[in-house]
């Protein structure tokens, strides 16, 4: 009883608001007609300008014939006020939906002006038999001023009535200003539906914040929501009629209102809503406005497909991903809440998303991929990592469809590509997100585009339209500033410089560990496959592995870097270099794979080992990576000097660092494992090695970084080093005479 009086009492006083708003401009009428009597009362009694004087003179008969004439001219302006009425009723019944037609008819502004209008029309016809000839003229021109007014305000007013933009406007005004109404309602009385449950410890940290009380209103109610559904319908036909007509800025704004209409909603049901539970359904965790609207648009999405209107299609992914950022506003009344609505929303974006990737539409699906990829990152900065799994799958889901679909000249190479940039932006948002546990994640992230990328270098590179290198550029590629690798190595440089008590340094260096911990294999067999199908995009992985083992091993020396964390990234780190290994020794394959300068990077690598002072037997771990390359790879001649080059490095590095002997008993433990090295290799490159011995300390160029670590160093000691390792590949030369 008391709720109905109260919603009486409400909507009563609402309506007398909106009356009032609606009549506003009947209000300025009477002012100013009362301004107009004001005005002529003073000019009648006075008569300062000698008016009075002059209408005295003139013949009643031809005030009457005046008055009748402007009012006959006034009721032909109330009909054209009338055709106002008619031209927006005419133009609305054609394209939108009988409901909304029905409403927008009735407006009450227009039929207002055309009874006011018609009404003054008859007055000033009238005047003279009611009025005294003074006060008929006053009449007769304020009248005709305020119709001429009345005039503008309904033309304004019909154009405003059949603009798609601002019957929309007024059709999301009115939604949320209803779904405002029930929320009022549910939060004053809420307090007295909840008097009968009982009391919660608010001091229990696992209470819920839930407002019961708000909920058993609505549930009271439950036709709270028809008004908004009834919006959303409205805007959704809204939109299909004007994609229909090629209008798509109406359509657009349509699909907005929709977007607005949510907002709204979640704001009028505050703490209501519940997430979903993994292991028991919950009741109340469905919620059947928002699935409302998602089926809406899953509809629209079907229709456009069908249509093959790509510009609908592309406005409602559009549409999708606002709605599922907006969703990331709800309120679930507890801590560390799943975001279920916005995970539902993302769910229908993503199926939309694969379903389109099977089609011809490479523009669309470029354009989806690209808000799937904004709605994960929106959903990293509210929500936690593990929900972007499915949005991680879609996508990568997405760049394979697409890839099974490219043919010469097709754009969907260029999708596969757009979908590896998304996920490399993830990837670093990730990396830079305050959430305590992200590794899972970013090990996600690198199994779909590890996985894209396997099967990117099974086609050949004509076949995409682009490069491998390309397609696969946002993630692996060092020559761009906005990939993952630049990301890494920018994300190091700050945490190297955080003091030792920086709790975000050190969470984002136990993400980094966590996601290094099975790079190594993976990274390891897309190496094999992309030697085996000789992909320019060697280049790139080669590069990418060195660089992520250097920024690994750099990150170490982060004060932040806890010790166990050092350990980890250190171990992690020379697996990942250990990769470098699996490179088969077939001549062909060393002859094209050295091109890209593997032995400088593992030189690169060995390097910053000795630079940031590892332990020994760290140290000694990237040695023989070098020296197993250089022997692996000099079997048979292939051009490149590999051995010499490779030995050429550890000599600079060991005599840099005094561990000359160290080198040279390595070296000593590989020619005796190796007893069938060609003995023709190992003096060639003993006679070049002795060479350059002589030659050090006194060429200025280089023509590698192996040559400027040589140059770097003490000739004498370096001297010694070249002579003693020449030596011991084969001492037969020692003897012959070197020019």
């Amino acid at each position: 009883m008391l709720t109905a009086v109260y919603l009486g009492w409400f909507n009563a006083r609402a309506r007398a608001t909106n009356l009032v708003g609606q009549f506003l401009h009947w209000v300025i009428f009477l002012t100013l007609l009362g301004l107009a009597g004001l005005t002529a009362y003073p000019l009648v009694q006075v008569d300062s300008y000698g008016i009075g004087q002059w209408l005295s003179g003139v013949d009643s008969n031809s005030v009457e014939s005046v008055a009748i004439t402007i009012g006959a001219g006034l009721i032909g302006a109330t009909a054209v006020i009338s055709s106002l009425i008619l031209f927006a009723m005419q133009v609305n019944v054609e394209r939108m939906p009988h409901g909304l037609f029905r409403r927008l008819s009735r407006d009450r502004f227009l039929l207002g002006a055309f009874g006011t209008s018609f009404l003054l029309a008859l007055c000033v016809t009238f005047s003279p038999l009611l009025l005294e000839p003074m006060w008929a003229v006053w009449w007769t021109i304020w009248a005709t001023v305020y119709v001429i007014w009345l005039f503008y305000l309904a033309y304004e007013r019909s154009l405003n009535l059949v603009n798609p933009s601002k019957q929309l406007a007024i059709l999301a005004r009115e939604a949320t200003d209803d779904l405002k109404r029930w929320g009022k309602h549910a939060r004053r009385l809420g307090p007295a539906y909840a008097a009968s449950l009982p009391a919660l410890d608010e001091e229990d940290p696992f209470t819920s914040r839930h407002d019961f009380g708000m909920l058993l209103f609505f549930r009271g109610h439950p036709h709270w929501q028809s008004k908004s559904k009834q919006a959303v319908d409205y805007a959704i036909s809204m939109a299909h009629r004007a994609a229909e007509h090629g209008d798509y800025e109406a359509s657009a704004t349509a699909l907005k209102v929709i977007g607005h209409i949510n907002r709204g909603y979640i704001k009028a049901k505050g703490l209501t809503f519940f997430q979903h539970t993994p292991f028991f359904a919950n009741p109340l965790s469905g919620d059947e406005f928002i699935t409302h609207s998602l089926e809406h648009l899953r509809q629209t999405i079907a229709i456009g497909l069908k249509r093959g209107d790509e510009q609908q299609i592309i406005q409602v992914l559009d549409a999708y991903a606002g709605i599922a950022v907006a969703y990331l506003e709800v309120d679930y009344g507890q801590d560390h809440a799943s975001y279920s609505e916005t995970s539902l929303a993302a769910g229908y974006l993503s199926s939309d998303l694969k379903r389109l990737a099977e089609t011809e539409l490479a523009d669309v699906v470029m354009n989806g991929i690209r808000q799937l990829g904004a709605v994960a990152r929106a959903v990293v900065e509210r929500a936690k990592p593990e929900e972007t799994h499915t949005i991680i799958d879609a996508l990568g889901v997405t760049a394979i469809s697409s890839l099974a679909r490219t043919a010469k000249g097709d754009l969907s190479g260029v999708a596969t590509g757009i979908s590896v940039g998304e996920l490399s932006k993830l990837f670093s948002t990730l990396l830079a997100s305050d959430h305590y546990e992200v590794s899972h994640t970013l090990s996600e992230i690198q199994k779909q585009v590890t996985l894209i990328a396997t099967l990117v270098i099974q086609t050949p590179d004509a076949a995409l339209g682009i490069p491998h290198s390309s397609t696969l550029g946002a993630f692996y590629s060092l020559t761009s500033d906005d990939t993952t690798a630049r990301a890494l190595q920018r994300l190091s440089e700050i945490l190297v410089e955080r003091p030792a008590e920086d709790e975000q340094a050190r969470r984002i260096l136990r993400h980094l560990e966590g996601w290094a911990d099975q790079l190594a294999i993976s990274q390891r067999k897309l190496l094999q496959t992309t030697i085996e199908r000789r992909s320019q995009f060697v280049f790139d992985l080669t590069h990418w592995l060195s660089h992520v083992t250097k920024v690994l091993l750099y990150l170490t020396t982060a004060p932040a870097c806890a010790n166990h964390t050092r350990r980890e990234l250190r171990k992690h780190a020379f697996w990942i270099a250990s990769a470098f290994s699996w490179i088969p020794a077939d001549k062909e394959v060393v002859a094209w794979i050295e091109a890209f300068r593997v032995t400088d990077q593992l030189f690169d690598m060995t390097r910053l080992a000795y630079q940031l002072e590892l332990k020994p037997d760290e140290t000694i771990g990237y040695c023989k990576l070098l020296l197993d390359w250089a022997f692996k790879a000099s079997r048979e001649p292939n051009g490149w000097a590999i051995l010499e080059r490779g030995l050429s490095g550890l000599v600079a590095l060991a005599v840099a660092d005094g561990a000359q002997t160290i080198l040279l008993a390595l070296i000593r433990s590989r020619l005796k494992s190796e007893p069938d090295f060609p003995q023709d290799e190992r003096d060639r490159t003993a006679r070049r090695l002795r060479k350059k011995s002589r030659r050090l300390g006194y060429e200025n160029y280089r023509h590698s970084r192996i040559d400027a670590a040589l140059r770097d160093i003490d000739p004498e000691s370096g001297r010694e080093c070249l002579i003693a390792v020449a030596d011991l590949l084969s001492p037969a030369t020692a003897s012959e005479l070197q020019r």
